[in-house]
């Protein structure tokens, strides 16, 4: 594909609809899009991850799905296995930058991972937090927040670039 028969996208953001559809640029036609793929998350022109989280979490189920199409057994140690491999990376892909916050965004992506335990030998009766105690595991959420507490202390202890520019002050007396 030729440059300039590349297509081109602009996220317009803000409420001003002064951006004329399409744009011309040099013979490059740019249109104006409601989201913007950037790293493999998509971006809504109001800078939510709505559309990111629907289209991940659709995508981890039908993987789910398929997953369970492909292997007759649902022993513990495969279904794990599977879960690791296959479907985690794909609910927490890039998480740190669209990280949700919304209880609906959160247990949308939790629901996979809920029914996916479900299926598993002598986890049917469980609910989904006593199954994941008994697979040694945590929750999708669980995960994001643990990631974010042991980044914060890399950057305290200098360990990690502060990237976030936080500012840590020591308010203890005595110290």
């Amino acid at each position: 594909m030729k440059f300039n028969e590349q297509k081109f996208q602009l996220l317009q953001i803000g409420s001003d609809d002064t951006l004329k559809i399409p744009y011309q640029c040099n013979d490059i036609t740019i249109n104006k899009s409601e989201t913007v793929r950037d790293l493999g998350v998509l971006v809504s022109e109001d800078f939510s991850f709505k559309p990111h989280i629907a289209e991940i979490t659709d995508n981890a189920a039908n993987f789910a799905s398929w997953l369970l199409r492909t292997f007759s057994t649902r022993e513990e140690d495969v279904m794990l296995l599977l879960l690791k491999t296959y479907l985690i990376p794909r609910l927490e892909y890039c998480s740190a930058a669209w990280n949700p916050h919304k209880i609906n965004e959160i247990e949308l992506l939790e629901s996979v991972q809920r029914s996916f335990t479900s299926k598993i030998v002598n986890m049917e009766q469980l609910n989904y937090y006593e199954r994941l105690a008994k697979l040694k595991l945590f929750s999708l959420q669980r995960r994001r927040e643990r990631f974010q507490i042991i980044h914060t202390w890399k950057i305290y202890k200098k360990l990690a670039p502060n990237d976030l520019n936080l500012k840590f002050h020591n308010h203890r007396l005595g110290e």
